[in-house]
């Protein structure tokens, strides 16, 4: 069986509306927040508008024109504030609302009649080219933000619709489709069409994939990450520590002096306020690959990805000050704390993280035994001859 123009419209209608009925149901569980209910409801007027087109020549001009355009190129529309909204970014409700009420006045007031059918087409599928275009854009955004891999596939499922409406738009104003009745057409149109159906489909499924990718990233940074400074915890510290591989790494155990005396003078709130102090602080000094962990209390553990002792002494160096300068900056600590900090570096490549942390312990404590506010480095004992 051959499906026409008129057939496919019609799957298509029901296709879109039904899967934006799925989003819409995916909404009221509450746990996506609102980019589906716009997803949703812009499925079910694009679905609703193709449904009325499908009808052009057998029901009156009001529906199948002026309703069908109007609620399809709203819908479409609608589709950028939910992918802004899955992107945690603002939605601008109010320029939505108009583009989609400027879309429906040029449908209805500029081409009307069966005579605008080509202005229809090329207007539409210009619309449609320019939101897939910018939707785009979005999932580039997301997928260098966030690192989210399906967010890459749905760039490359809207580039090629926006391609595929681009076509249709110059296909109408050269005269290819568009001269004749809507539904007595070309075989370049009907090929258009489904190819646009599938893509729309595959699409509609990865914001989904998106959204599961997301709760995944969630719940791992949940179960590696401590919830009071942001820094890895011992789980996320092995995890990184076997992402390391072969490569040379260097250990700066960190310990905050006088950390007990402060918590006692200005209590577990301000305790808490260097706590996270430190991390950033930390994290302003971090290079690609570094990582910073809590071990517990106050004493943290940064990772270096190939670096040498060298370079870890002036990391741990720049730390300290840094660390000297927000103390200072903040002006309410009367205990002033600083830094005591050991080094160690993996020897070998099979040397695990407890071994690595156990040469920097041994270095760390010889930084206190010397006074604190100091940085001292594990050596390796040469091999008897």
């Amino acid at each position: 069986m051959v499906l026409d123009l008129r057939t496919i419209y019609v799957v298509t209608s029901l296709t879109v509306a039904l899967l934006g009925a799925v989003q819409l149901a995916s909404y009221f569980i509450g746990r996506f927040g609102r980019w589906p209910l716009w997803w949703g409801l812009g499925n079910i007027l694009t679905g609703f508008g193709s449904f009325c087109i499908a009808f052009r020549d057998l029901a009156p001009d009001v529906v199948t024109i002026d309703i069908g355009n109007s609620a399809t190129v709203a819908g479409y529309v609608c589709m950028l504030p939910a992918v802004r909204l899955f992107a945690n970014r603002p939605a601008h409700l109010r320029y939505v609302a108009l583009a989609a009420l400027t879309g429906t006045l040029i449908s209805v007031l500029v081409l009307d009649g069966a005579s605008g059918t080509r202005g229809r087409i090329i207007f539409g599928s210009l619309v449609c080219c320019i939101v897939d275009l910018v939707i785009a854009r979005e999932g580039v955004l997301l997928g260098l933000r966030e690192r989210l891999y399906s967010a890459w596939i749905l760039v490359s499922l809207y580039l090629p619709t926006a391609l595929i409406f681009a076509v249709r738009a110059l296909l109408a104003a050269t005269g290819e489709i568009g001269r004749e009745r809507l539904f007595d057409g070309s075989s370049a149109h009907t090929a258009l069409a489904v190819f646009a159906v599938l893509f729309i489909v595959l699409r509609n499924m990865v914001m989904m994939l998106m959204a599961a990718e997301r709760n995944h990233h969630q719940l791992t940074a949940f179960a590696t990450s401590d919830p009071l400074t942001g820094a890895l915890n011992r789980a996320g510290l092995a995890r990184a520590y076997g992402a390391l591989g072969a490569t040379r790494v260097t250990a700066l155990l960190i310990d905050m002096d006088h950390f007990k005396a402060l918590n006692d003078r200005h209590g577990h709130a301000a305790g808490d306020t260097l706590l996270r102090m430190l991390v950033e602080v930390v994290k302003t000094r971090l290079r690609p690959g570094d990582v910073v962990a809590r071990l517990g209390g106050d004493e943290f553990v940064v990772l270096l990805a190939d670096a040498s002792l060298d370079d870890a002494a002036r990391m741990a160096g720049g730390i300290s000050k840094d660390f000297s300068d927000a103390i200072s900056a903040h002006g309410t600590f009367k205990v002033h704390p600083t830094l005591s900090i050991g080094i160690a570096r993996r020897s070998t490549a099979a040397m695990t993280l407890e071994a690595l942390l156990q040469n920097a312990d041994a270095a760390l404590y010889r930084s206190k035994q010397q006074g604190r506010n100091r940085i001292e480095a594990h050596v390796e004992e040469p091999l008897a001859a």
